[in-house]
């Protein structure tokens, strides 16, 4: 079940660039079940509220999302957490996939 994050009060700093979601074996880009769209990963910080949480975030886009790396973003969109039990894990690991726009400002 998926949970929709409210992103008034969020940000994210983007660790790095984009990265086209492969599947391993194929080698295919991983389309989301949902919307068909091409699966973007991008690791950086989260800021929700307290600390910054290190995530991997799903970008569902048909281009690369653009950003400067190290420079914060605000999301344009709907975020989802989508809370899961790792294969033979104890503890609860969560998704995150946003549907938008990582907006930064400008200088």
């Amino acid at each position: 079940m998926a949970f929709k994050l409210d992103t008034k009060s969020a940000t994210f700093l983007p660790a790095g660039a984009a990265e086209q979601s492969t599947d391993f074996k194929t080698k295919e880009v991983n389309l989301d079940k949902e919307t068909q769209l091409p699966v973007w990963i991008v690791e950086g910080f989260l800021y929700q509220g307290g600390k910054p949480e290190m995530i991997k975030l799903k970008v569902l886009s048909n281009e690369a999302p653009q950003f400067e790396p190290a420079k914060l973003a605000h999301f344009d969109g709907e975020l989802f957490l989508t809370p899961y039990v790792p294969n033979g894990g104890t503890r609860v690991a969560n998704s995150f996939k946003f549907i938008g726009v990582l907006n930064q400002a400008k200088n």
